[in-house]
């Protein structure tokens, strides 16, 4: 479809592409989506005057798109150029000065060393948590917590027993055989 237009240098519209490219041996169907493709690519131009629609594409006009399209990549390429070479600089600059590093050394070193630091008090924490007044006043909460519930259960399974006893006439020691409760079964303490 390139060449159709480079010969010619004419414009053109759709109809007479399509005839254009049926001469030049491409299939009709696939023309109009083949100007399509060519239109997104910016191969070629088109304009509408009126109610039709007209396509051209001249080689001096790609060469000129492709001169434009070249010379931006060279400016780009030339700002890449330079901020390469600003940070090959700085590397250079940084790489250089030996006070820079041994200073760099000696605060990683210290770094390490107050890490070790910390990482010694954190376990002296651990290992006296157990004497701390606030965890032990946790600890005391929970256990009546525990107590309290362990009391309700003891209270809950002697009213069953004695409700066994009292409305199915059980013997006491059946019923608190059958509920699992042994001959010592009193209040934890």
């Amino acid at each position: 479809m390139m060449g159709i237009f480079y010969s010619s240098g004419e414009v053109f519209n759709m109809k007479e592409l399509v005839k254009a490219g049926a001469s030049a041996g491409v299939v009709e169907n696939t023309v109009e989506e083949i100007v399509r493709g060519l239109l997104s690519d910016r191969m070629i131009c088109d304009d509408k005057i009126g109610s039709g629609a007209f396509f051209w594409s001249f080689p001096s006009s790609q060469f000129l798109q492709s001169k434009a399209r070249a010379l931006a990549l060279e400016g780009t390429l030339a700002l890449e150029r330079s901020a390469k070479e600003a940070a090959e600089k700085k590397k250079a600059e940084l790489g250089a000065d030996p006070v820079a590093l041994e200073e760099r050394v000696k605060k990683l070193e210290e770094l390490a060393h107050l890490r070790a630091h910390r990482a010694a008090l954190e376990a002296e924490i651990k290992a006296k948590v157990d004497f701390d007044p606030g965890h032990a006043a946790e600890i005391l909460s929970k256990v009546k917590k525990c107590k309290a519930a362990a009391d309700r259960w003891t209270d809950n399974l002697i009213n069953l027993k004695s409700f066994l006893v009292s409305k199915y006439n059980m013997n006491p020691k059946e019923a608190a055989g059958m509920l699992g409760m042994g001959d010592d079964f009193d209040y934890p303490t």
